[in-house]
């Protein structure tokens, strides 16, 4: 069972099966606690493994460079070695991102609980050249590029659920799923645009950047609620119903002034924390999107014609495309990244 649970909704896989089910009232962990109840309730037999996960706002991952220098230059590096060297890197990167975290939230590092650490795929280089591995070589400068999942807070109530549950679940987070899908589109911007937005960047089959916006699908819906008077769950059928083309010409036009300054806001985000992770390099030219809220036309239509400013592309300007199946698109990826990894 895949348990995907976004800013306003949870996706569910199991056993080929699929069903999405909207928060009436998202009140985080609240919501979060009675849905998995919920969804475990509707099954006799326990199922085998679960896979969690959560919104952006509650589960974190990071892309954490580290150096490291060796002092016996003239020998190869051991399996042995090489475990003394990982462990080392993974308790530095561990110890930075919980610091880097801390200083942003205000949460204490003690209470940032990490639910995985590992070295990227094409993320190891020795004196400046990309090698598969540690063993075998040797150089002085090793650099290594480290994916920190986290939650900031504590996860005991949730876990202790799911013990209930099922004798194996595993917590995952979208950036780790993302390895499959970057092995097809190797350079690329990819925003997962839910509630909330991720923001994943790829150069080289290699995952650079992982992050996160407080701007998402979420804001459209409240704009709707709040200009026509409606509540959060018929504000958003009634987007759900803009976005399939189901609305008269006269409402859709006047939906489309509605998200005239919301779209822009979102956008306006977007490039500031994209700038933040430029560091002087080009950005690749495609703009993947999945995530429920993508299906909006004003998201794709502002990333292809809304003036970027200073943020610059390998092309005059990015190709924008969503993804099969975006909706389901993460659940399906976590899926296939957990069937490798359990």
């Amino acid at each position: 069972m895949v348990l995907d649970f976004g800013t306003e909704a949870v996706k569910v896989l199991l056993q080929g099966r699929r069903f999405l089910k909207y928060f009436d009232d998202y009140d985080y962990p609240g919501a979060l606690f009675r849905t998995i109840e919920l969804v475990f309730s509707g099954f006799e037999k326990k199922p085998e493994q679960v896979l969690l996960s959560l919104p952006p706002n509650v589960l974190k991952a990071r892309i954490v460079s580290q150096v490291f220098k060796r002092k016996a230059l003239q020998k190869v590096i051991s399996k042995k070695e090489e475990k003394e060297i990982e462990d080392a890197v993974l308790q530095r990167a561990k110890k930075e991102t919980a610091h880097n975290f801390s200083q942003v939230s205000g949460i204490l590092p003690e209470h940032i609980r990490f639910v995985s650490l590992r070295i990227l795929d094409r993320g190891v280089k020795i004196d400046g050249y990309e090698v598969p591995r540690l063993e075998g070589y040797d150089g002085k400068i090793l650099e290594f590029s480290v994916l920190a999942v986290f939650l900031p807070g504590s996860s005991t109530e949730i876990e202790r659920i799911l013990r209930q549950k099922t004798a194996d679940f595993k917590i995952v987070h979208t950036a780790e799923g993302l390895m499959k899908l970057i092995k097809d589109y190797p350079d690329g911007i990819f925003l997962d645009v839910g509630g909330q937005t991720q923001i994943f960047l790829a150069r080289g089959r290699k995952l650079e950047v992982a992050g996160d916006l407080g701007f998402g699908g979420k804001i459209f819906s409240e704009t709707i609620s709040e200009r026509l008077g409606l509540r959060e769950k018929d504000a958003r059928l009634f987007k759900e119903r803009y976005s399939n083309k189901e609305l008269s010409h006269e409402s859709s036009s006047k939906i489309k002034e509605m998200f005239y300054f919301p779209v822009r806001v979102w956008f306006e985000n977007l490039k500031a924390k994209l700038k933040e992770t430029q560091g002087g390099l080009l950005f690749p030219s495609n703009i993947f999107l999945f995530g429920g809220g993508c299906q909006l036309p004003e998201i794709k239509e502002i990333l292809e014609t809304g003036k970027w400013g200073n943020i610059a592309f390998f092309d005059a300007k990015p190709k924008v495309k969503i993804l099969n199946d975006p909706q389901f698109l993460t659940s399906l990826l976590l899926k296939s990244y957990a069937q490798k990894s359990y």
